[in-house]
C-alpha cells in the first residue's frame, strides 16, 4: 500500500513520519549536487580556493598554495553597499487632502517601522543578501 493513496488525516502517526522523511530524503538528493556548489562557493570567499589535491601537489614541489583572494573584498563591498543603502516604509495618503487621510497615513507608516524593528526585518533582510551574494540563495 502506497502511502500517497491515503489522504493525510487517515494516516496513523507512523504512516505520516514515514512519508515526510521520504520527502525530506526525495529532497536532500535532489539538491546534492547544488548544495556541493554552494559550498565551493562559500569556500572561494572563505579563501580556501585549493582542492586538498591541488595543495598537496603544490607543496610536494616545495612551494605554498597562495591564495590572493578577490572574491572576498568584491563581495564586502557589495554586502556593505547594501547595509548602506536601507530605506524606510512611508506610507502617502492616496487623497492628501483631507487630514484624516494623512494622519492615517502617518500611523501606517509608523506601525510598519515598529513591525519593521521588533522583527529586526533589516538585518534579516541584510543576512537573506548575504546569503544570495556569497552562495545563490538566501
Amino acid at each position: 500500500m502506497k502511502l500517497n493513496d491515503k489522504p493525510t488525516g487517515e494516516m496513523t502517526d507512523d504512516e505520516l513520519h514515514r512519508q515526510v522523511k521520504s520527502w525530506f530524503e526525495l529532497e536532500h538528493m535532489r539538491q546534492q549536487a547544488n548544495r556541493y556548489q554552494m559550498a565551493l562557493d562559500c569556500d572561494y570567499y572563505d579563501g580556501i580556493q585549493w582542492l586538498p589535491s591541488e595543495a598537496a601537489e603544490i607543496r610536494r614541489r616545495g612551494q605554498n598554495p597562495i591564495v590572493f583572494n578577490e572574491v572576498k573584498p568584491t563581495l564586502d563591498w557589495l554586502i556593505g553597499t547594501e547595509r548602506r543603502t536601507r530605506r524606510d516604509y512611508k506610507v502617502l495618503a492616496r487623497n492628501s487632502q483631507t487630514d484624516e487621510a494623512t494622519e492615517d497615513a502617518e500611523v501606517k507608516t509608523k506601525l510598519l517601522k515598529y513591525l519593521e524593528d521588533v522583527n529586526r526585518a533589516a538585518f534579516e533582510r541584510s543576512q537573506a543578501f548575504d546569503d544570495a551574494i556569497k552562495a545563490g540563495i538566501g
